[in-house]
């Protein structure tokens, strides 16, 4: 489809005739076409699009479409090319950005098994992923066949050294996963974090967002400032449930946090599901717990449930996601499809 775009003021100049691409509008994008407010790119401010197009409205795409576009003033052309791409195409790309605490209060509850496969599962799958050990035992490191007791650098690094750029302590597997490394060191950073630092990890991670499609964080199965500080740098939040009668309690204090949180420092925060973890399908307890979830928070369980399975723990004893360890396995296969899950509700 074609819209021409004349110019009454100028018609003694010849006019120009360019072709320009429109690439498919967000809800948001559509919310402020209607709203007729000021867009503001740089230092300068843009006025609604209308003003420019005689209040013509230009056509909302599904897929990306090309338009012709007649002025006899360049600078006419300046403005409807901005607001075709940094509006329209930059505004999708930021909707992938996501930022992804995996997490639940008590140990043992496969929170960093489900973290490192499900980052390792996304990035198979084309997406750009870093994972962030934000635990002091490094187990998300180690699991990733890093020995944290070598490394020069670690997450600790950048809560004590301006000097350290978050990029210069990144490493990156030879799968392609991107892991930003703890060591025991973070527990100083752990112990030492008040109630005012609780906002510190969220411009370390703001300046690796750009660089990922996603970054899934491994939080500290503990009650600190340090794991709060996590959720106020996330935009959602997956919450990986043992089927265990102990695990309940951690669910309900994870829900209580995530409250707190949602009405002070992150509104913005979601919860992006709870996913079953270490299921053993054919017992009691698993049925009973199952059923438990089901009738209290029905509307955060995903369709996709992690059975338990000795190859996950010896995946994570030779440092190897599931993927790697064993390719074709079922464990293998749940994990692709909880990062499915999770594409489908965060894109």
């Amino acid at each position: 489809m074609k819209n021409k775009i004349e110019s009454e003021k100028y018609d003694n100049y010849p006019p120009q005739e360019r072709t320009l691409t429109l690439f498919p509008l967000s809800r948001h994008s559509v919310q402020k076409r209607k709203e007729n407010t000021p867009y503001r790119t740089g230092r300068n401010t843009l006025p609604h699009h209308a003003q420019f197009l005689n209040n013509e409205k230009l056509p909302i795409p599904n897929e990306p479409e090309q338009i012709t576009v007649r002025s006899t003033r360049s600078f006419l052309l300046q403005y409807v090319y901005s607001l075709s791409l940094s509006l329209l195409f930059w505004e999708g790309i930021q909707q992938m950005k996501k930022v992804i605490s995996v997490t639940l209060r008590k140990g043992g509850s496969g929170k960093t098994t489900t973290a490192v496969n499900l980052a390792t599962a996304l990035q198979l799958q084309g997406k750009k992923t870093l994972l962030i050990d934000l635990d002091d035992q490094a187990n998300a490191t180690i699991s990733v066949g890093i020995n944290p007791f070598t490394l020069k650098r670690s997450i600790h690094t950048l809560f004590t050294d301006i000097n350290v750029a978050p990029q210069d302590v990144l490493i990156t597997t030879e799968y392609g996963l991107t892991i930003l490394p703890a060591n025991d060191d973070l527990k100083h950073t752990a112990v030492g974090m008040t109630a005012t630092q609780i906002g510190a990890l969220k411009p370390l991670i703001a300046a690796l967002r750009d660089q990922f499609d996603y970054i899934i964080i491994d939080t500290q199965p503990s009650h600190t400032f340090l794991s709060l500080s996590a959720l106020v740098a996330s935009d959602g939040i997956l919450i990986p449930l043992q089927i265990h009668y102990l695990a309940m309690q951690g669910l309900t204090q994870v829900l209580e946090d995530v409250k707190k949180v949602q009405n002070g420092l992150n509104p913005h925060l979601e919860i992006l599901g709870i996913v079953p973890n270490m299921v053993q399908p054919n017992t009691n307890i698993a049925r009973l717990i199952l059923e438990q979830v089901r009738k209290n928070y029905a509307q955060y369980l995903l369709p996709v449930e992690i059975k338990y399975s000795v190859k996950l723990i010896e995946a994570s004893l030779v440092g190897q996601p599931i993927s790697q360890y064993a390719p074709n396995h079922e464990s293998t296969k749940d994990y692709i499809a909880l990062a499915e899950v999770i594409y489908a509700k965060t894109r």
